[in-house]
Parts: C-alpha cells; sequence; structure tokens
C-alpha cells in the first residue's frame, strides 16, 4: 500500500513580448493497496489504485493477477487490470483507458531451455483521433495477439534467445484496421559468456509497422546491434572494463514515416572503472 503525490507545472510564454500564452499546473495524488495470498500452488494477488489527477479527473483501477505451479518446471500465469495514460496539460481531454488482459504459461522443462508463451487483449477507449488541426473525435480500439520467447542455457558460454509477438489492431466500431501499430515485432539474440574475461551480445530486431502506403515508410530489414565488454584483470567487484557498442551495424532502415528515418551506424566505447 501507499500513497503517491506529484505537482507538474507547464507555461507557454513569448520572451520577447513577455506575454504568457499558457500557464497551467495539476495537483496529483494517487493510493494504492496490493498484496499476494498463496493458497498451496496458487498465488493470487489483488491490488486496486484511486487516483486524483487534475487534469484528467478521478481514475478507479483494479488488478487481479493469479499464478498457477503446475509443475517443478511449469507455471500458469493470468492478469487482467484498468488503467489510463495523463492527456498532456496543454490539451483539455480527458484521460484515455485501457482494459487488458493476459493469459501465458512458462516452462523449461525442455532441457536447456525456456519458453514462455502468452495471448493478451488490450481494449482502448477514449482515444483522441485527429480529424484536422482543430477537430477530433473519441474511439475505442481492441488490440488482441500473442508472443512467444524462448532463451537457451550456455553452452560453452554460448546462448540464444528470440522472441515474437502478432498483434491484431481494430477499432471496435467497423472492426477496421488500426494502421501504425507494429503486426508483426522478432527479435533475436546470440550471448557469449567467458564469465572472466569477455561478453558479447549480437541483437536483432525487426518491426512490420503496418503503416499507411502513403507515409512512405521502409522497414524491410532487421536492425543488429554488438556489444562488447572486456576486463583485463578478470571480472571482479573492483577494476577497468573496456567496452565497445556498435548500433546498426548494417544500416538498416526501420522507419515509420520519411523523411524521418532511423539513425545509420553508429559507435560509442570507452573505459569503466569501479573502486
Amino acid at each position: 500500500s501507499g500513497v503517491e503525490y506529484d505537482h507538474v507545472r507547464l507555461r507557454q510564454s513569448d520572451a520577447i513580448n513577455q506575454v504568457d500564452f499558457l500557464n497551467r499546473d495539476a495537483v496529483r495524488w494517487g493510493f494504492y493497496l496490493n498484496d499476494t495470498l498463496a493458497l498451496g500452488r496458487v498465488a493470487v494477488s489483488p491490488g486496486v489504485r484511486y487516483d486524483l489527477t487534475g487534469n484528467g479527473g478521478e481514475q478507479f483501477s483494479p488488478s487481479l493477477g493469479v499464478t498457477w505451479q503446475l509443475s517443478e518446471n511449469s507455471l500458469l500465469r493470468a492478469y487482467t487490470a484498468k488503467g489510463y495514460s495523463l492527456p498532456s496539460l496543454l490539451l483539455n481531454q480527458g484521460a484515455e483507458k485501457v482494459w487488458t488482459s493476459q493469459l501465458g504459461v512458462e516452462s523449461s522443462a525442455v532441457p536447456s531451455l525456456w519458453l514462455k508463451g502468452t495471448l493478451f487483449r488490450n481494449e482502448t477507449w477514449d482515444i483522441i483521433e485527429w480529424d484536422s488541426p482543430v477537430s477530433y473525435h473519441h474511439e475505442r480500439q481492441i488490440k488482441q495477439g500473442g508472443e512467444l520467447e524462448l532463451r537457451t542455457a550456455p553452452w560453452h558460454g554460448t546462448s540464444f534467445s528470440g522472441g515474437y509477438s502478432y498483434t491484431d489492431a481494430r477499432r471496435s466500431g467497423d472492426h477496421e484496421v488500426v494502421r501504425n501499430v507494429p503486426s508483426h515485432t522478432l527479435q533475436l539474440g546470440v550471448r557469449y559468456d567467458d564469465s572472466r574475461y569477455l561478453q558479447a551480445l549480437l541483437s536483432g530486431r525487426y518491426l512490420w509497422w503496418n503503416a499507411d502506403p502513403r507515409q512512405m515508410g521502409h522497414y524491410s530489414p532487421m536492425v543488429w546491434d554488438l556489444h562488447l565488454s572486456a576486463y583485463p584483470s578478470g571480472r571482479r567487484d573492483s577494476g577497468a572494463e573496456l567496452f565497445l557498442s556498435v548500433r546498426n551495424l548494417f544500416n538498416g532502415s526501420q522507419y515509420l514515416v520519411e523523411p524521418f528515418h532511423n539513425l545509420r551506424r553508429w559507435a560509442e566505447f570507452g573505459l569503466k572503472v569501479r573502486f
């Protein structure tokens, strides 16, 4: 349980003419209570939150999570909750609300392999969609799909990981597909760790944005990052670490809107010393 307090202020002004265009503030209070009850192999986690948001109205957010230990190596999970996102102080609209539910299982029953699968459904309403720079309407959308993750146990210091998610996003009113929401997301990784002198990670990500073709986006290749860490005197609580990170290793192009391209290859390197 707990209490949160936040005070935010927004001010827009013309420094030359010394005129304030906008001067707003919001005082926000949050009160929450949650607990976990263990009943043998089943654990239940109820929760509730009440927020006085200032510019987004009063929000009541219940949640409930359940886990069931199916076996020594397998776990079933279920979760549902209501939430919200605050609008900017620049706007006079209310908060966007969401009800999210998930059902999943994770298991290490297969030797040297960890697996996790999840089905999800997110219903969001009071979404602001702009018809023009001065007019808008509210929408309700449903995003549902599934996720799959896997990770191998290290073999001679090397392990592999991967994750894939599929999202079907539609408007509730006419069931039309919502554009600019990633339908497919893929992540791959290879990690090497000799536990003493060297760590290396090669990770790749791919998003199929399902964008409006008129935006002239480009997202056909994967984008890869490489991270290296070396410990000249061995890995200890104190000592030196040399690091190198190369982002977008192969200059892949993944951007949603022309001409706002993603960054091309760039790198950072340096030395960390722990005392």
